[in-house]
């Protein structure tokens, strides 16, 4: 049939925009070369077997990994007032009997103005993608050449846990989309 003005009142009745307001999808990956990206970094150095995509955790007690220094791209030169959402795909075997999570950070090169967000990793041998965003103030006291972006795996009584990844992508905004290449690369 035929929509006349009743069809669309009633929509206009239903529609409930709160949901989507605000929100904003960045698309662009701001992390050049990430498909070569990987979490060369511990501060248990011991405790870890680190290689290009998978990280194997050897310490019942805490562990970490995760990679000092992002290369992200300087297309924004100002983060203030926006959110930034990293995401990545993950699949998770061996022992799992503790904790596990994904996360992701930007402090100052002296450890200040850390702003921090993470997601607990669950179990599952199939490949699923995790992200977690950071909203950066419109008073945060540093631009992007200032500032260092961080993101990894921290665990807690994970002895013999293996965490494979990949498609790494942090972009603008608060809904992560599907891994893509930097424009760069």
């Amino acid at each position: 049939g035929a929509f006349d003005i009743a069809h669309w009142e009633k929509a206009s009745k239903y529609t409930d925009d709160t949901a989507v307001n605000g929100l904003v999808i960045g698309g662009r990956n701001l992390i050049t070369n990430s498909n070569d990206y990987w979490f060369d970094g511990t501060d248990y150095s011991a405790s870890n077997n680190l290689v290009k995509g998978k990280a194997t955790f050897l310490n019942a007690a805490l562990s970490n990994c995760y990679r000092t220094w992002m290369p992200i791209s300087t297309f924004i030169n100002d983060l203030r007032g926006k959110k930034l959402t990293c995401s990545i795909d993950i699949s998770v075997s061996g022992n799992y009997y503790g904790n596990a999570e994904f996360w992701f950070n930007i402090r100052k090169y002296d450890f200040t103005n850390e702003i921090n967000s993470n997601i607990p990793i669950a179990y599952s041998t199939i490949w699923r993608r995790y992200s977690v965003t950071i909203d950066i103030p419109e008073n945060y006291p540093v631009s992007i050449n200032d500032v260092r972006f961080l993101c990894g795996f921290g665990t807690v009584n994970t002895d013999g846990l293996i965490i494979d990844y990949k498609n790494i992508k942090v972009e603008v905004g608060g809904k992560a989309t599907d891994w893509t290449p930097a424009p760069e690369d």
